[in-house]
């Protein structure tokens, strides 16, 4: 259902929309001009994705996107199910895409979730993506900074992450992991690079604490035990927490 009412002027349309795709519900306002799409209210709501949205989507002089997402809820497995092979065949639509986005998530079960709370930001210009990760679990913060170009005939992820926490027993805690010592914080910066299709990774750096570097061997050790543990499948199988935890054990 499209309602604009008659009032709008033609050389700056507004309105709103709403209606269902497939099982899926969405409704939002907007206001339309030669340029533009300026969209507020925007919701969406499905059984395994429901989220609040508001931004534009611009036509000239190119099109870009900008959103700002708070996702309500999400089920894992559409994550899972990501078929990211797949998604490096869309090259050219790929590169005629420019976008800033913002997704937010706010655990809202009480703990239910490993992850408290999240915010990403993306941008994607001529293929190269670049994106900000910061996430809390319990009192811990991991923030991660990657970039990667998805028109590369094998595209190389590169990551350089920080994890901090004051109770690093509490940390392993949420992993299903019994850790004898108590009051030990975690500082962890780690430097890397993953080939996303060849289920690949290098490690160029690891800290600890601020007096542990990881030797040329050590890092060796690291990459096998990832691609072993982690990297055996594929990349989105990376995040599955009971290999997350194996490899935890592995390491420490």
């Amino acid at each position: 259902n499209l309602n604009i009412p008659k009032k709008s002027q033609k050389s700056n349309l507004n309105g709103d929309l709403n209606g269902k795709i497939l099982k899926s519900n969405f409704k939002l306002n907007f206001i339309h001009n030669k340029d533009k799409i300026k969209v507020n209210n925007f919701f969406f709501r499905d059984k395994d994705l429901s989220f609040d949205s508001e931004g534009f989507f611009k036509f000239k002089p190119f099109f870009s996107i900008s959103l700002t997402s708070k996702i309500k809820n999400i089920n894992s497995d559409l994550i899972k199910n990501l078929d990211i092979e797949n998604l490096f065949k869309f090259k050219n639509l790929i590169k005629k895409i420019n976008s800033d986005n913002k997704l937010i998530f706010e655990d809202q079960k009480f703990g239910r979730n490993l992850i408290n709370s999240l915010n990403i930001k993306t941008n994607l210009a001529y293929g190269r993506l670049n994106v900000t990760k910061n996430l809390f679990i319990s009192k811990s913060e991991l923030t991660c900074n990657s970039n990667i170009n998805l028109l590369d005939d094998f595209p190389i992820l590169y990551l350089n992450c920080f994890l901090n926490s004051p109770n690093k027993k509490e940390f392993l805690k949420n992993f299903k992991i019994d850790y004898k010592n108590k009051d030990e914080y975690l500082n962890l910066n780690i430097q890397a690079n993953l080939n996303i299709l060849n289920n690949k990774i290098n490690f160029d750096k690891i800290e600890l604490n601020n007096n542990y570097k990881a030797t040329i061997e050590d890092l060796k050790y690291y990459k096998l035990s990832f691609e072993n543990i982690l990297f055996d499948e594929n990349f989105i199988k990376i995040f599955d927490l009971s290999k997350i935890r194996n490899f935890i054990l592995e390491i420490i």
